[in-house]
């Protein structure tokens, strides 16, 4: 049994309608790419994990998340 997880971050969803444009500044300027992510940018890690070409990876942690992770 494999167990993997794809880490997001801030994206730009439904919900994210209801941000203001303060917070949506605010995310830019912490967020190493400059703007919160769209949730297109996930399906590639998405299908990997889902793929033949997983079969070998476990444990691990895909960050889709524009280097909010490393960058702070």
């Amino acid at each position: 049994m494999n167990s993997e997880k794809v880490a997001r971050h801030f994206d730009l969803t439904d919900i994210s309608n209801a941000w203001s444009e303060e917070v949506k500044a605010a995310i830019g300027a912490i967020v190493p790419m400059g703007r919160a992510g769209n949730p297109e940018e996930i399906i590639g890690a998405a299908l990997y994990l889902a793929s033949d070409a997983s079969r070998y990876t476990n444990g691990a942690i895909i960050k889709v998340d524009g280097g909010f992770a490393y960058g702070n």
